[in-house]
């Protein structure tokens, strides 16, 4: 080892599990290939407008929601200033962060891939770079945290038992990144990774379901390039008619449409002089694309827990009723929130030296939403009786509420009295201004 790192600290231990001893599968030292190349799986969601969708709406329920620090379990008196500093730090993680794209990026990434990465920047980060690689160390303070594409990025496992280094010097990840490579220990990276397989990498959702898309997308190109396009419901081209003939070819169309054997067998109208009605499909057959497309985009949506009829796709059919996949959909979500939340305590708020709070999502589902909606509602007239009775003080009320307690004496006082609040006068509401009105009549008197 290089002796300007030799003074690194080794605040973990070295350990290993001899389930896999002896294994020769993976090569110490050389990064190790997914079982499916990730920058396929990436190439697949992207040209698939059925996964592409998925994504984008499983990443909009997941972080778009109220997200708040909450003291971590055994403080009860977390430090206020630690809460002010996540705050500050969260506000803008990195110098290019506007809008929350260090999150969103790597939850797109936990979800298509299985695996998601930060990179953390540190103030006495360490480097040896040469020609095409370069090897990193953090260290120092944390100072910005930076989303690594997943499908860059290659996990060094340890040769004998397969598992990552868990020592804080030896080189743990490495990114390709054209012709450079750069590798990183394990306390330079922040990970979350979901069904991790051979212990080195998550497994993604569309795994299993490559040959189904292949056909999806096959198919959907077959039909772009016989009909330029989507396929057409209605294709209407009346030209100059009288309104008389127009509504004659209204008939005519709807007749057509009432005795077609074929439900995707619509009609091309043609007028140069008069109308002439055209078959786009000639047989049934050709109208199944349509329900096979269906077929493709309901198998698609059954592996990442997505209701289609979430999507505008379909009815609820094979995956249950509108409930239960709503209910289905949502723990998925909320599972991934979890995963996210935990990534970010281990990785970031404890890098930050902030163990005393934990960043918590609040949950997307509708349902529960509005059952606490309900809850508050019921609780408010509760709150009310208790507090007037003396019954409880406003402390014991606002952790009911999970609300965060008032640091002064009184408020740990059921007797105390809670204020009276009183709006101010109305300037323009001649009862809120008596004043005003005196003045007014002594005004009019002295006219």
């Amino acid at each position: 080892m290089c002796a300007e790192f030799a003074a690194l600290p080794n605040v973990h231990k070295t350990l290993e599990s001899f389930a896999d001893w002896n294994s020769s599968f993976w090569q110490e030292g050389a990064p190790v290939s997914p079982t499916v190349s990730r920058r396929l799986i990436k190439r697949v969601a992207e040209a698939s407008e059925t996964v592409d969708a998925i994504l984008r709406h499983m990443v909009d329920d997941t972080i778009n929601v109220r997200r708040r620090f909450v003291p971590a379990s055994g403080f009860k008196e977390p430090s206020e200033e630690n809460l002010k500093k996540l705050q500050a730090f969260f506000s803008n993680p990195n110098p290019d962060d506007t809008s929350d794209e260090w999150l969103e990026n790597f939850v797109y990434d936990l979800i298509l891939f299985g695996d998601a990465f930060w990179e953390k920047s540190g103030t006495r980060d360490k480097k040896i770079e040469n020609n095409y690689s370069k090897d990193t160390w953090y260290a120092g303070n944390l100072k910005a945290v930076w989303h690594i594409p997943a499908y860059t990025m290659f996990a060094l496992a340890v040769n004998k038992t397969g598992q990552l280094p868990t020592d804080n010097v030896t080189m743990c990840y490495q990114q390709k990144a054209g012709a450079m490579t750069t590798s990183f220990n394990k306390e330079k990276i922040a990970r979350a990774s979901r069904f991790k397989n051979d212990r080195i990498y998550g497994v993604s959702p569309l795994n299993s379901l490559l040959n189904i898309i292949a056909g999806q997308l096959n198919l959907t190109g077959y039909i772009g390039n016989v009909f330029s396009g989507d396929i057409p419901k209605t294709l209407l081209n009346v030209g100059k008619m009288k309104s008389t003939d127009f509504e004659r070819l209204k008939q005519n169309i709807m007749e057509q449409l009432k005795t077609a054997t074929n439900p995707y067998g619509i009609l091309a109208i043609n007028v140069p002089e008069n109308f002439q009605l055209h078959k786009l499909m000639q047989t049934s057959q050709e109208g199944q694309f349509l329900d096979t497309l269906k077929y493709y985009r309901e198998e698609i949506c059954s592996v990442f827990g997505m209701p289609p009829s979430k999507m505008g796709w379909s009815v609820p059919g094979k995956l249950g009723s509108q409930d239960n996949m709503d209910d289905t959909y949502y723990d998925i979500v909320e599972t991934i929130q979890r995963k996210v939340e935990k990534a970010i305590y281990t990785g970031i708020i404890k890098a930050l030296g902030c163990e005393d709070w934990i960043l918590k999502f609040e949950s997307a589902r509708p349902k529960k939403i509005k059952i606490e909606s309900e809850a508050r509602a019921k609780n408010a007239r509760f709150f009310q009786v208790v507090r007037q009775e003396g019954i409880a003080s406003v402390n014991e009320c606002r952790l009911i509420s999970e609300l965060d307690p008032i640091r002064e004496d009184w408020a740990d006082d059921p007797r105390y009295p809670s204020p009276t609040v009183t709006l101010p006068p109305d300037p323009e509401d001649p009862e809120d201004n008596p004043d005003d009105e005196e003045d007014q009549e002594d005004d009019e008197e002295d006219t």
